[in-house]
């Protein structure tokens, strides 16, 4: 929606205030993007994804400006129709996540391991997957002392990965 007003604004200002939505669009992307891929993708091979997925942004990016420049003084279009096709990539990035199953991870950690299960089961490759991502690691549990009197200290939850909830 905000690369097709591009084409339609009619002062410099309102082209600066849709540019810049579009630029929080686009860094949100960034964010969402990458964590959604880091949740499906399976440990092993997981970084090489997420390097390569942020190859092919910044590849699109240099030939998004190369076809801006080929269709402006090549081709003759007005900046307005080139601006205007910005709407494409976001229209297929809007439709992409569509029937994306929520994250496992996520799901586990709000207690609603049944649905996290059956996601893993028919999407990423069930108990073999279950297991070998550690995912039973991530299960809450009722046993875990706590900071309130349950034997655990603020010193010991100073590890990043600390086998007890301090409050």
């Amino acid at each position: 929606m905000l690369g097709t007003l591009q084409g339609l604004v009619t002062e410099p200002w309102q082209l600066f205030v849709v540019r810049l939505l579009l630029g929080a669009a686009i860094g949100a992307e960034y964010a969402i993007g990458a964590a959604m891929l880091a949740e499906f993708a399976p440990s092993r091979g997981r970084g090489r994804r997420l390097s390569k997925l942020l190859v092919c942004w910044y590849v699109g990016y240099l030939v998004s400006v190369v076809a801006a420049y080929v269709l402006v003084d090549f081709a003759g279009w007005s900046w307005r129709w080139v601006l205007i096709t910005s709407a494409i990539p976001a229209l297929v990035m809007l439709l992409l996540p569509i029937g994306l199953p929520e994250s496992p991870r996520w799901l586990i950690g709000q207690g609603r391991t049944a649905e996290a299960r059956a996601i893993i089961d028919k999407h990423l490759g069930g108990d073999a997957y279950f297991h070998a991502e550690e995912y039973g690691a991530e299960e809450p549990q009722a046993d875990r002392p706590s900071g309130a009197g349950g034997g655990c200290s603020p010193p010991s939850c100073a590890g990043a990965r600390s086998s007890c909830a301090c409050s």
